[in-house]
């Protein structure tokens, strides 16, 4: 299928599936499926953390991929964070993963939209 125009008229996300539901400029409806591997970056306390922490996650089954990224965290700098970003198979195991991580970070980011809304801005 190429490019469609049209209007998003529902969407949900279970576990690692996305579908949304587009109606075309030209009446059509369409049901689009999508795999969904959910995000967030987190910065650690320390760098040593941060390395700890990614080698126990590259062993976790729910874990699809961790590594370091440099980001911008606030509108005004111009100053990058290394980050570790952790992408996950699906979104069962989110929040739990989340909240484990939770004593190892100063904060988390890229986690303050709901899962279906990074679907839709994601998505050309």
């Amino acid at each position: 299928m190429g490019q469609e125009k049209g209007w998003i008229i529902d969407a949900h996300v279970e576990g690692s599936n996305a579908t949304l539901w587009i109606k075309t400029v030209d009446d059509r409806i369409l049901k689009v499926r999508d795999v969904y591997r959910p995000s967030f970056y987190m910065a650690p306390k320390t760098l040593d953390d941060g390395e700890r922490i990614a080698s126990q996650l590259r062993e976790n089954p729910h874990i699809t991929k961790v590594e370091w990224e440099e980001k911008y965290v606030e509108l005004e700098s111009r100053e990058k964070r290394r980050l570790l970003h952790i992408i996950l198979d699906s979104t069962k195991a989110y929040r739990k993963l989340k909240e484990s991580l939770s004593k190892h970070t100063k904060e988390y980011y890229n986690t303050s939209l709901l899962h279906i809304q990074k679907i839709c801005f994601r998505k050309p």
